[in-house]
Formats: structure tokens, sequence, C-alpha cells
């Protein structure tokens, strides 16, 4: 990292503008993967970043984007605290609130979103001081007009503008009819929707002034043509529900009884996401009503969700597990040959992941009596369905994560389908994906502790695949839940029953644990 650092550092102080615009988005990537392992280049790249924040030339417009996209990341990963990055956060936030009041620019207000909501992270309450000036500017940009229009073969792109079919893809070979759209709003739109999840998130107490607004904002939002936007505002109206229930907590006790604040807004916003999950038919959108869904269903509390609507919930999780959700559904018969392969499989793994989070949110609202229930008939044969050896890996891995929260929810009651999960968990131990071994080995222990007799005969098998798990070269996360997973079992079993002798040595050998503390 020190040479590579120091090779971008020479491009930004004399490269032409757009070679120095991406050296400044490959420093935003490098600060986002290094995280605190960038703290000491800090001390070099921030004065560079802050010269291109202020540089008042047109041709350098994107840098000036890149370099307050960087100063965002550095500022959220690092934290306010830090003691290069922290003396710096209040002038960065003025100057880059002055260049957006002096800039007429889609890209720059849309950058400056995504700082703010950043900074938002790392300051937390201490953010307060902000909000009205930023969320005033959020507004704005979410109510501006597109500029969107339908053309004909006839029309030509103005600056700025890309055309786009009714789906938000390029339209590129022309013919038909097709939106003309500022993409830089779309874009600015979108940032604009997600930072005030984020001002919500931060400061609780400070936003609520806003919070009526924001509702009437981030509905409309949730509504927009474009699925990066919507999806944005399914996130952001759980933040803001959340932020409304930390504000105006409930009284301690279950069943949680919601104050009137938080209460209203979950009955705007909890159907908005259940509405999105069954009609909506783009997979990123749909994921992100399932996430916001569960979060808000299980940080809400057991009994603020009323069971009517929870029974819902569980189908829907049903529908996602089985593949038959509308934007599962969906066959585009114009095919975008430019669509990434990985994209695709990156937007299925993240709806089933979202689809996975339901289910323990589920019984910790439903509690484990209505949600065993609800798991047996509804979602423990999609379940091991994901698990076939014809899914793709990853997906059987997120399965398998699944399967081993229900297991810890509902422990003995998931005794019914003990047998068939863990003849699968046993294929998962020896895939090639360390992920997959991990989640595999934490799904067996707990499913031995949650019925050991059903688990009996698998316990041998088990072991035997566990132990090539103890290896050195093993992944450590994989290791140290191979290495809960035998204490469960250990635990579990009647004395005598093991082969102590020769499964100690090697437990104790593994210890300390190295990332699953």
């Amino acid at each position: 990292m020190p040479q590579l650092v120091s090779e971008l550092l020479q491009v930004l102080q004399m490269g032409r503008p757009g070679v120095q615009e991406m050296a400044l988005s490959a420093v935003s990537s490098i600060a986002a993967a290094a995280e605190q392992a960038f703290q000491p280049y800090t001390a070099q790249v921030l004065p560079v970043l802050q010269h291109f924040m202020q540089h008042p030339g047109k041709e350098h417009l994107l840098c000036r984007c890149r370099a307050v996209e960087s100063a965002g990341i550095l500022v959220s990963t690092l934290g306010a605290k830090d003691p290069v990055i922290g003396p710096h956060i209040a002038p960065m936030m003025q100057a880059v609130l002055a260049g957006y009041a002096a800039a007429d620019s889609s890209e720059i207000r849309e950058y400056s979103h995504t700082m703010f909501g950043n900074v938002a992270r790392a300051l937390g309450e201490e953010f307060a001081p902000y909000l009205g000036h930023v969320v005033g500017l959020a507004f704005t940009s979410c109510r501006q007009e597109d500029g969107a229009e339908f053309v004909g073969d006839d029309s030509s792109d103005s600056d700025g503008d890309e055309e786009l079919c009714s789906d938000g893809s390029s339209d590129d070979e022309g013919g038909g009819r097709h939106f003309n759209v500022r993409t830089g709003v779309m874009d600015e739109k979108a940032s604009a929707t997600a930072a005030l999840g984020c001002y919500a998130e931060a400061c609780p107490h400070a936003f609520m002034p806003y919070a009526e607004g924001c509702l009437q904002v981030l509905t409309t939002m949730s509504q927009y043509w474009h699925e990066e936007a919507r999806a944005a505002a399914f996130d952001s109206l759980m933040k803001l529900t959340l932020a409304a229930h930390k504000a105006f907590p409930p009284a301690a006790g279950e069943p949680v009884v919601l104050s009137e604040q938080a209460r209203l807004l979950s009955e705007q916003v909890l159907p908005m996401l259940s509405s999105c999950i069954e009609d909506d038919c783009s997979k990123p959108a749909a994921g992100a009503a399932a996430a916001a869904l569960a979060q808000l269903i299980k940080q809400l509390g057991r009994g603020a969700v009323g069971p009517t609507f929870l029974e819902g919930a569980a189908n829907m999780a049903q529908l996602l597990l089985q593949d038959k959700a509308a934007c599962q559904e969906v066959e585009d018969d114009d095919e975008d040959d430019a669509v990434d392969d990985e994209d695709v499989a990156a937007e299925e793994e993240d709806l089933l992941a979202a689809a996975a989070d339901l289910l323990p949110a589920l019984a910790a609202s439903m509690g484990q009596d209505a949600y065993a229930a609800a798991f047996l008939g509804l979602h423990a044969e999609p379940l091991l369905a994901r698990l076939r050896p014809q899914q793709p890996a990853a997906l059987r891995a997120i399965a398998a994560g699944a399967a081993a929260e229900v297991a810890e929810a509902l422990g003995g009651r998931v005794t019914p389908v003990v047998e068939p999960l863990l003849t699968l968990m046993l294929r998962e131990l020896q895939t090639e994906e360390d992920i997959n071994r991990r989640n595999a080995a934490f799904c067996a222990g707990l499913l031995v502790e949650a019925s050991p007799e059903k688990a009996g005969q698998f316990v041998m098998p088990l072991l035997a695949a566990l132990h090539g798990m103890f290896r050195p070269e093993e992944a450590a996360g994989a290791r140290d839940n191979a290495v809960g997973a035998v204490g469960r079992i250990l635990s579990s079993l009647p004395q005598g029953s093991l082969p102590l002798g020769q499964m100690l040595p090697v437990l104790l050998g593994a210890l300390p644990l190295q990332e699953d503390l």
C-alpha cells in the first residue's frame, strides 16, 4: 500500500484532470477497503483532497466530486475521534456546503449528500447542528423535476442526459419510445434519499422535527421509477421509524407498546415495505424492502407489530424462499447482453439474504411457539430446497446461515427437520467454500444441541467432517465455528458416549478463537 498511495499522490500533483479523477477514485476504493489500515496515510492524502474539494475550475468538476467522496469515506472509516481527520471535519463540512451552494451541478450535489451521510455516521448526535443545513438540501434534491420525457427515434440526447428504458436500463440501439432522463438528477435523488436515513439514524432526537416532511419525501421516493432510489427510500424509511422508536422509547416490558410517534410511522411504513416485496419487479428494491422489514420487526420488539401483519410477513418470506415473489418471476424478454452475470448473482444473493433475515426476526417478534408453527408450515421446505446440491454455493451458504439462526431461536422446536438439515450440513462441511463450511459448522452444532436424540446418528460423521476443519490452513472463522460445534456436541450428549481422549487435544489445540469470539 505505501508504494501505491505514493504513486497516486504523484499523479494527483501532476496529472491531467481525467487521470486525476481516476486516481481520486482509486484513493476512495483503497480507503474504503483498508479502513483503519489507511490511517497512516491520512496526513499525506488529506491536504490533496482539500485542494481538489475547493478547486474552482470546471475541468476539475469530477475531481471535486471524487475528493468529496474520498473525504467522506475517510471520516466514516476512521471516525470523528481520529487525531488527523477529526479536527478537519468541521472545515471540510463548511467547504462542501459552500461548494454545494456555488455549483449548479447534480454531480456535486450527489457526492455532497453522500459525504454528509458519512459524516453523520461518524459524528452521531454531534451531527445535529448540521441538520438545519443538510436536510433541506436533501428535500430539495428529492423534490426537483427529473426532466424525464418520452422521446421517439428522431430525438437526440442533450448534454448530461441519457436514454433509458422504463426499467432503468440504457437503450443504445434505438427504436420505439423510451425515457430521456437527466441521469445526474436520478443519482442525486438516490444519494439524497439515502442521506436522509443516515441523518435520522445518527441523531434521532434532533431529527424528529423533520420527521413529517421526511416521511412525505421518502414515501414519494419509494414510488420513484428507478430501483436504486426506491431501495434507498425503503432503507431510509426503516431508519426513520427506528429513530422515532429511539427518540420516544416505549415503557419497559413485553409486549412492547409503541409510543404514538413510533406507532404512526410504523403503521405507514410497514405496509409500504410489504407492498414492495409483494409487487415490485426489481430484485434490489424488493431486497431492500425485505431487509428493512426484518430490521423493523426485530428492533421494534415483541408485540410491537400485530399478529395479522406478522402472518403476512411470514407468507412473504415463504414466497422469497420459494423464488416466487414478483421480482423473481419477471422474465426479461429484451435481455440486455451488457448485464453482468455477477451482478445478477449478487442481486439474487442479496434478496435471499434479506429473506433469511426475516426468519429470526419473525421468531423474535412472534415468539417461539407461534413462529415454530410458521416455520414448519411455511419456511422449512423451501429452506431445505435452497440447500440442495443443485443450488449455487453462495445461496446454499446463506440458507445454512438462516437455518442456524432459526435453530438458535427455536431450540428443540426444530426437531422435525433436524435429520434432513443435518444430512445437508454434512455435505456443506466438505465443500470448498470457506463460508459454506463456516455456516454449516455453526448450524450443525446448534441442531445437535436442539435435539440430541434426533441428531445421534449423525454425531460421528459430523465429528469426522469437523475434524478436517481443524487443520492449520483452514480459514480462521470456519475453524472457530468448528470449535463451537464440537463444544456444543460435547455439552449435549451423555458422558461416555464420545471419544474424549481423541477430541479434547484437538479442540484445545484450536484455542483461542481467532475471529468468531
